[in-house]
């Protein structure tokens, strides 16, 4: 629902027809005291199947911008963006969005400071309800991207900014990233994120599908601090400080609540595997993860590979006093999944 603030709302619109198409002079509709403005011109035929419009809208964030879901803000959005229909079936929609100073809060989410642009480019199919993709755009999860050879689509100017970010009780931030988005596909390129006391660097995608929303990461993961997830009553948030670095591919399904994919630890001592175990296991109630922790008191680790898939994740662990790796089989993420997500994941299904 939107609130009060939407309102007053004024329209100014001027046109000029003749006998083949209708010309939209300057126009301007502006509501909640420039709270939102759009700015417009164009032309389209008078059969309305065919049309060109030059648009900017301008978004000045404030307080209570929604009552449900709860949404506050602050800074302010420019959009210039054009729109072209052909024969009433397809349309292109394609612009730049300038962000200045933006701060975002809802229930379960905070995102301080953007600063910067980005470009997104959409080709649109018309005719029927709802409006679809022309064309969708596929990503493989686990396969490293060339930017030598996307390199001369990236353009330095076009890198997003952001200050601080908390999600699902998990804080982060500074960082930057280049942003592409492409019908279906939001990119985020040459990522680099403090998170968890360390940084976080690599490439993420949010793809869109209809039915089949998916979050894809492939990073490398640097000097981590995992006492941060731990649960403030576990005596492990008091144990010394030891980073954890990591390679990641992942990718999970939004609508079936599935996460997949891979995370390699190549060097682990002890305290980073109980830290590891506890934020697994913090009830320490799974007796394939009590032999790991029994393994540790005689021994150290070597490397430990992380596996999930349909719901459920493998540990291979290599201990220094055992001639195979321990292996953990089928442990449940979806304790771990609602854990760090919070009411997020819920909203978007």
């Amino acid at each position: 629902l939107l609130s009060q603030s939407m309102f007053p709302l004024h329209v100014d619109l001027n046109t000029i027809i003749d006998h083949a198409k209708i010309q939209l002079q300057p126009s301007q509709i502006q509501a909640g005291n420039d709270l939102i403005v759009l700015q417009m011109h164009g032309t389209a035929g008078l059969d309305a199947n065919n049309a060109q419009f030059d648009n900017l809208l301008k978004i000045n964030l404030r307080p209570k911008l929604l009552l449900k879901p709860e949404l506050s803000g602050s800074g302010s959005i420019n959009m210039p963006w054009r729109f072209i229909m052909v024969n009433g079936q397809q349309a292109s929609v394609e612009g730049e969005m300038h962000f200045q100073q933006v701060s975002l809060t809802g229930a379960d989410f905070q995102i301080n400071g953007i600063d910067g642009k980005l470009k997104w480019e959409e080709e649109l199919q018309l005719g029927g309800k709802p409006i679809k993709f022309r064309y969708l755009v596929h990503a493989d999860p686990f396969q490293r991207v060339d930017y030598g050879r996307i390199q001369p689509f990236l353009d330095d100017q076009q890198f997003l900014h952001i200050k601080e970010m908390k999600v699902g009780g998990i804080s982060a931030g500074p960082g930057q990233t280049n942003i592409l988005l492409k019908q279906n596909m939001f990119r985020l390129q040459q990522l680099h994120l403090a998170v968890l006391g360390g940084h976080m660097t690599g490439h993420l995608y949010v793809d869109l599908s209809p039915g089949q929303w998916k979050i894809g990461l492939l990073s490398r993961l640097s000097q981590l601090d995992l006492r941060k997830l731990l649960q403030n009553e576990s005596a492990m948030k008091q144990t010394k400080f030891a980073p954890l670095s990591a390679r990641t591919a992942l990718e999970f399904d939004v609508n079936r609540q599935l996460l997949q994919g891979r995370i390699n630890i190549s060097e682990i001592n002890r305290d980073q595997l109980l830290q590891l175990l506890e934020v697994i296991d913090p009830q320490h109630q799974d007796e394939q993860l009590a032999s790991v922790r029994s393994a540790l008191r005689l021994a150290y680790p070597e490397w430990v590979t992380v596996s999930m898939e349909r719901g459920l994740m493998d540990l291979e662990v290599a201990i220094s006093a055992l001639p195979k790796p321990i292996r953990v089989r089928g442990l449940p993420l979806t304790p771990l999944i609602k854990q760090f997500s919070g009411d997020i994941l819920a909203g978007l299904q």
